[in-house]
């Protein structure tokens, strides 16, 4: 099976925070301040793949678009990858 995409993530202090689909970064920034986790300037924005990897918004693009999920035309600010590009 091809690895893809699968949700919103972000990496902060060690410990990945995601929501499920279609939950988009904002949602998940907006849980973590909810639970009481203070946010740095070191919080990675990123993504989930189905083996459960995270994945910076520049690797995910480029898993994105080798998997099919979208092509690389269709990535609202290449070499980027944004929720919104997915779903």
């Amino acid at each position: 099976m091809t690895e893809t995409i699968t949700t919103a993530a972000i990496l902060s202090n060690g410990r990945v925070w995601t929501l499920p689909r279609p939950a988009r970064h904002h949602n998940v920034l907006a849980e973590m301040r909810r639970q009481g986790h203070a946010l740095t300037a070191f919080d990675e924005q990123g993504f989930l793949t189905s083996d459960g990897r995270f994945l910076g918004r520049i690797e995910a693009a480029g898993l994105a678009v080798a998997s099919g999920q979208v092509d690389q035309e269709g990535l609202a600010a290449f070499p980027n990858l944004f929720s919104e590009d997915l779903w």
